[in-house]
């Protein structure tokens, strides 16, 4: 689009750069959500090994377990988007 700039005006570029920039920043967050999920099914995993030696209530442990399937699902997605963002790139 900037190979075209004579057919737009000065707001059209800056909103323009300003896409640029957000898709930018979105990337570096995502990126930092994937070892924050790394550490969080680290800890949910500990966890569950510390329940089951405490021999704690089914409900505790079968609540830890759906949590750790959910981090898991959600760390796969963070993965599969930055994946898709770097083969995006090249």
């Amino acid at each position: 689009m900037f190979n075209f700039r004579h057919l737009f005006g000065e707001e059209d570029r800056l909103a323009l750069l300003l896409r640029e920039q957000f898709k930018n920043y979105e990337t570096r967050v995502s990126l930092a959500m994937i070892p924050f999920y790394m550490e969080r099914v680290q800890y949910i995993g500990k966890e569950i090994q510390s329940k089951l030696t405490e021999k704690a209530l089914n409900a505790d442990i079968e609540f830890l377990n759906q949590s750790l399937e959910e981090v898991n699902r959600k760390l796969a997605v963070e993965k599969s988007e930055v994946q898709s963002l770097a083969t995006a790139l090249y």
